[in-house]
């Protein structure tokens, strides 16, 4: 039985002898257990808080962006793209949607005032 493995996607394969795989495609004769699987646990190992949420911005929306919003932003305001970042939430990937967020930290003041767009999203998440 054999493993193959690539340095890069490009390069030719190393041969990998190997006795056995486990169900997590590795050498399992390296294993006091080959056959052993990692079952679903309801419940830490150790006493640790309760995780309520995963990624949950807290900003009403207002810093959320859809590509739309993106590309009309970059558009009109070129010198926002490195405030303009993507934000992965699992019903995007699975649904192979792009969102962003305005990532404002360290941004001057008098930057985001110049902005009607980014200005306005601002004051919604304050009124939030």
């Amino acid at each position: 039985m054999f493993a193959f493995d690539y340095e890069d996607v490009d390069a030719e394969p190393d041969h990998i002898k190997l006795k056995s795989i486990s169900p997590y495609l590795i050498d399992a004769g390296r294993l006091k257990n080959s056959k052993l699987v990692v079952s679903a646990q309801r419940n830490p190992i150790e006493e640790v808080p309760k995780c309520k949420y995963g990624n949950k911005p807290a900003d009403g929306g207002g810093l959320l962006l859809n590509a739309d919003e993106r590309d009309q932003l970059l558009e009109s305001n070129p010198e926002f793209r490195p405030f303009v970042r993507r934000l992965i939430r699992a019903k995007d990937y699975l649904n192979g949607v792009y969102s962003y967020c305005l990532w404002l930290v360290d941004v001057p003041p008098q930057f985001i005032r110049s902005t009607p767009f980014v200005l306005h999203r601002v004051k919604q998440v304050r009124e939030f």
